[in-house]
């Protein structure tokens, strides 16, 4: 995770430190099955500041359309 950083620190574009989203060890169920998972490594998340969003669009963005068109969207708040 921390050579995404600095690829994107590279690029001029400003990501947020990481974020521990979940803890390894935690029970995940699959909504589909019912099966019941233990998470064997730590989850982390990393933002891009809004301020970077244009830059990040125009750089990088999505292929999946859906997370594009919301990408497009939070650049337009932004």
């Amino acid at each position: 995770m921390l050579y995404i950083q600095d690829l994107l620190w590279h690029a001029d574009i400003e990501p947020t430190q990481l974020h521990l989203n979940t803890k390894a060890g935690t029970r995940l169920i699959d909504s589909k099955n019912g099966r019941t998972y233990i998470r064997r490594k730590n989850c982390y998340a990393l933002y891009v500041r809004a301020r970077s969003l244009p830059r990040f669009t125009e750089s990088i963005g999505f292929t999946i359309e859906r997370k594009q068109e919301r990408l497009l969207e939070a650049g337009r708040l932004a």
